[in-house]
């Protein structure tokens, strides 16, 4: 028996187990049953115990496939819950690798701006210079 998929798969395992009627069920609640048959006569009180122990047998096993269902739909939410946290922790993992390495890349483009101007500065100087006219100051 596979687990029940959502909750409404399980309150129908359970109406079903509870009525034995399958086509019984809270999407039928605004159709009237039809009235219950009329009931026979009381039986003897041997019946009556008969019946009560054959009604407490099925109650039991109404229980117990019930436990079951819950138990299953339990499972199933539980298998789901850790690949959600499987996925987030492959997620997290791969955002700090990448995290870092932008970070890496940033400082080295830094690095390298810093490099090409210094550079300019002193080419720009040396032409300046040459030519026998001052450099310009910064901000004139």
């Amino acid at each position: 028996m596979r687990p029940p998929r959502s909750l409404d798969e399980v309150k129908r395992n359970v109406e079903h187990s509870l009525t034995g009627d399958p086509g019984r069920s809270s999407e039928r609640q605004g159709v009237e049953a039809p009235p219950p048959p009329p009931q026979p006569p009381p039986a003897p009180a041997s019946t009556m115990a008969s019946d009560a122990m054959a009604d407490a047998r099925r109650l039991a096993q109404v229980c117990s496939t019930t436990a079951t269902d819950i138990q299953a739909t339990g499972d199933a939410v539980l298998a789901v819950a850790n690949g959600i946290a499987a996925e987030t922790q492959a997620l997290a993992e791969l955002l700090r690798k990448h995290g870092d390495s932008i970070a890496k890349r940033i400082d080295e483009f830094t690095a390298m701006t810093k490099r090409v101007s210094e550079a300019m500065q002193k080419a720009q100087a040396e032409v300046l210079g040459a030519s026998g006219t001052p450099p310009l100051a910064p901000g004139s």
